[in-house]
């Protein structure tokens, strides 16, 4: 969710810039041979699924594209070197992120696949033992199915080609026994060698456009934008591109691939609920070392304060004796240094429990991190597969198998949303402080900007007084009037929206009002909506992770404020929030 979030605000501010950056340009784009996504034609012209869409914004844009062929090594050196502005399919990795910058929005996603002369009896990796293996020299998804057979198959025998055309000439040719190559080149040129792909797959991999590390941020935002716009739009030239080029590609074979798809499905949901278990354990386990941290800094505390008082009683005692006798000074001094420096020692102690601490949370920071990207991966190989058997058998199958697909697809969506809540809940508390001079008026603007077809859509009136400036993280404040004023819009009655925000100063603070006319909820439930995953409708009524809220509360308080809610039933929602007027 927040990915996206940031895409739609880079293409609300893309109204703002890009005019200035819409008069002709020429612009320099790597052609390298990967047909049917890009590939030189017979008579020279350039031809493929990334040059129709580039060709579609340069018309857009008033761009004049040059081409600079050469092979996929060499365009992407090029690009490194900013000899070109642009390279198409560029698959996103740690190593990759370090040499270009990347679009935000992927083209697509493409991963590894075996193919096999169809006669063969290789299906599975062990298969390929003591057997020869052609692939594309430096090729991403290559490269990860090649570590794997080396690691399972230590006598295969792997040989390194220039392109995928050579891989499947070679192996049609049977001068080896299999062929790697990526799948949309594959499905689109199996038939023709007479070849067959098994249940052999690499993890999916998002492709994008990028650009150099010095290059112009302003071609990122103007791809960006038309390929959010061209991918949300059935009838675009995207999507008739996608069916010229990769449409109708391969026919339904039952026995093999249907029954490697749910016996690789049934694969990935058994390695899922194990590594779920595994990762609760490594939970539970650093729960636990968190709380004996905790304890060893309560005891800390409480030596240190022990320490403290102890320290106060001596020098009282001391003031006493230095009336009283005089004599005894060199005395009370040596049980003074004595005193200070036990002070000294369980400060020491208690700066080192503190310092603990915060490794402590930055590595369960990092944790959460690890965490996700690992659960989103099979997610993602899941929710890929039903695309491919979607697209694949498209008119096949009858209305239970395309809902079924349906279901999952939405299961995988919702779980993935879940993920990225989470993790963005988790790093509220890690965040470095950020607070500047904010003026509420353009934030709120920004807001109803971003959420401009919602309000339409909704027949809403959102009106606002004249809001203050404050101190604070302007990011966060922002992600709270988002959340407050999407909730008006979400949980509406059967009116049009009425939706207020106004502020008032009061006690050293300013307090913030977002008044609707929706459904309203029960005064006994106004503390539990701010709970993380507590939720007081279904999903079918209104959809949401029940993170958003929590969020809220843990944002304001961060700035030092409170939130809270005034409502009822049937009369609509005020939330109230306040932030010190520093």
């Amino acid at each position: 969710m927040k990915k996206y979030i940031i895409v739609i605000l880079l293409l609300t501010l893309s109204g703002v810039f890009l005019p200035c950056f819409a008069s002709a340009k020429t612009i320099k784009v790597g052609l390298y041979q990967n047909k049917p996504l890009i590939f030189t034609e017979k008579n020279g012209d350039e031809s493929g699924f990334y040059i129709d869409i580039l060709k579609y914004i340069a018309k857009k844009e008033g761009w004049e594209l040059q081409y600079v062929r050469g092979s996929w090594q060499e365009c992407a050196q090029r690009l490194q070197g900013g000899e070109i502005d642009v390279l198409a399919g560029v698959p996103y990795s740690k190593e990759t992120a370090g040499k270009y910058l990347f679009a935000n929005v992927p083209i697509l996603s493409n991963w590894a696949q075996v193919y096999t002369l169809k006669n063969s009896r290789i299906q599975t990796i062990i298969d390929l033992d003591k057997k020869t293996v052609a692939g594309v020299k430096n090729d991403i998804y290559f490269e990860d199915l090649k570590s794997q057979i080396e690691m399972l198959c230590p006598t295969c025998n792997i040989i390194e080609m220039e392109d995928n055309d050579a891989v499947f000439n070679f192996l049609s040719q049977q001068f080896s026994d299999a062929g790697i190559t990526d799948v949309l080149y594959g499905m689109k040129h199996e038939r023709e060698y007479g070849l067959a792909g098994v249940s052999i797959v690499s993890s999916p991999k998002e492709l994008y456009f990028a650009i150099p590390l010095n290059g112009d941020v302003r071609i990122i935002t103007v791809l960006d934008k038309h390929l959010f716009d061209l991918k949300n739009n059935d009838n675009s030239v995207y999507h008739r591109s996608l069916d010229r080029w990769l449409g109708g590609v391969g026919r339904w074979t039952f026995p093999v691939w249907l029954v490697a798809i749910l016996v690789l499905a049934g694969t990935m949901l058994a390695m899922f609920l194990f590594m779920n278990n595994i990762l609760r354990q490594q939970v539970l386990g650093k729960t636990n070392e968190l709380l004996k941290v905790n304890k060893a800094l309560e005891e800390e505390i409480k030596e240190r304060k022990w320490a403290h008082d102890k320290l106060s009683e001596t020098l009282m005692d001391m003031e006493k004796r230095i009336r009283e006798r005089t004599s005894e000074l060199s005395q009370s001094n040596e049980l003074l240094k004595k005193e200070v420096a036990e002070r000294r020692l369980a400060e020491e102690k208690l700066q080192q429990a503190m310092n603990d601490l915060s490794r402590s949370n930055r590595e369960l920071e990092q944790f959460a991190y690890v965490v996700s990207h690992d659960l989103k991966e099979p997610l993602r190989m899941v929710t890929s597969y039903l695309q491919l058997l979607e697209r694949r058998y498209k008119g096949k199958l009858d209305k239970d198998a395309k809902e079924f697909i349906d279901f999952a697809k939405d299961g995988g969506k919702r779980m993935e949303t879940l993920i990225e809540d989470l993790l963005s809940y988790s790093r509220l508390d890690t965040f470095s402080k950020r607070f500047e001079q904010v003026d509420c008026n353009a934030i709120v603007d920004g807001i109803l900007d971003v959420l401009g077809i919602a309000i339409e859509k909704n027949r809403a009136e959102v009106t606002r007084d004249p809001l203050p400036g404050v101190i604070a993280d302007k990011t966060q404040l922002g992600q709270v009037f988002q959340n407050l004023i999407s909730n008006a819009l979400k949980f509406r009655s059967k009116k049009p929206p009425a939706i207020h925000v106004g502020a008032q100063r009061v006690e050293g603070e300013w307090l913030f009002r977002i008044s609707d006319n929706g459904i309203g909820i029960d005064p006994k439930d106004a503390e539990r909506v701010f709970v993380i995953f507590q939720r007081l409708h279904s999903r079918d009524e209104y959809p949401g992770t029940g993170v958003g809220l929590a969020i809220c509360k843990k944002i304001v308080e961060y700035h030092g404020g409170k939130i809270w809610i005034e409502s009822e039933p049937g009369k609509g929602s005020t939330f109230c929030f306040t932030i010190p007027d520093r």
